[in-house]
């Protein structure tokens, strides 16, 4: 609808830049009886495999990416559980 923003789209035009836009993504990965986490190395926490996908990417395959970078194990990705 002309007048209408998009609401995927910001209002404001984008700098002139090299700089890209990050979208992220983290993997919750079950067994039966098990869950996959990885140990960060900055605080020690216990979290899903994460990271940032890289430009033209789809979401399937950053997840993808990500959990065999950080786990060495290749995944399915079952589905999208949300966007935030």
């Amino acid at each position: 609808m002309p007048g209408m923003s998009s609401p995927w789209r910001s209002p404001i035009p984008a700098a002139k830049s090299t700089s890209t836009r990050n979208c992220s993504s983290s993997a919750y990965c079950t067994a039966p009886t098990r869950v996959l986490v990885v140990q960060r190395r900055d605080n020690a926490h216990w979290e899903p495999p994460d990271g940032v996908l890289e430009l033209g990417e789809t979401f399937e395959q950053g997840v993808q990416r990500e959990v065999v970078e950080e786990t060495g194990i290749t995944v399915h990705v079952d589905r999208l559980t949300g966007a935030y």
